[in-house]
């Protein structure tokens, strides 16, 4: 079997399965939505996210790609944050704004923030050029979204990967001037090892790691963040390298 390098970043890649979301979410289904935030994917390492603000404070947070909760989880806002929140959004008058706010920057990703308030829904979609006013609630949202604490995990995918691919072995292309050696202590938990160069002028390893608390979704979603890293894929079985 050959095997050939891709020189674009290889994310969630397309040989995961569709994975079923659990039956816990149905719960939410039937909550009241209050807020919803959602971030766009780009062509680089844009945070790929939705948040959700139900009628009484619960939050669910789905992590699309380059987030650091990888798939989705939900907790309960302080009652005095929820409220703060829920006032700014009142104040903001988002009716009086437009709908779209668009630059002519290509690749800049697209923000889409909607407010469901008395029986109306309000939804402003826009890059860099959206006003401040929605610039401000998009920080209180991005803070709830980026915060750690207390979060409940409902689901983390875990579609899966093909047999002619090995779990715990990646093609690893770092920048030119990384150190693959020095590149490994970054991830003193993953026990990795290298154990092959495919290209040493491009700085294209095979590295074989342990990480036997994270999925190969996860692995994927986690290294794709690392902005050293410019190829990042599973290794296949008996591959031959050709250049």
């Amino acid at each position: 079997m050959s095997f050939k390098l891709s020189w674009s970043l290889f994310l969630i890649p397309l040989f995961f399965a569709y994975c079923k979301k659990p039956k816990q979410l149905s719960d939410l289904e039937n909550l009241n939505v209050e807020i919803e935030y959602q971030t766009s994917p780009c062509f680089g390492k844009c945070p790929f996210f939705i948040l959700t603000v139900y009628k009484g404070g619960i939050v669910r947070f789905e992590g699309k790609k380059f987030v650091r909760k990888f798939g989705t989880y939900v907790k309960k806002l302080k009652k005095r944050d929820y409220k703060k929140l829920k006032k700014a959004f009142i104040e903001a008058n988002l009716w009086s704004l437009e709908n779209s706010y668009s630059g002519n920057i290509p690749d800049i990703p697209k923000h889409r923030i909607s407010f469901f308030h008395n029986g109306k829904q309000k939804t402003i979609i826009g890059d860099m050029t959206r006003p401040e006013i929605v610039l401000d609630l998009e920080n209180q949202l991005e803070a709830i979204a980026q915060n750690e604490v207390n979060w409940t995990v409902l689901e983390v995918p875990n579609p899966e990967l093909q047999d002619f691919y090995i779990k715990d072995e990646l093609v690893i292309g770092l920048k030119r001037r990384t150190d693959i050696k020095e590149w490994i202590k970054k991830y003193p938990n993953w026990n990795m090892e290298v154990l092959s160069s495919i290209s040493k002028p491009r700085n294209i390893w095979v590295i074989r790691f342990e990480k036997p608390d994270f999925n190969p979704a996860q692995v994927a979603n986690w290294l794709s963040m690392d902005e050293e890293i410019n190829v990042l894929e599973f290794n296949k079985k008996d591959s031959e390298v050709k250049e």
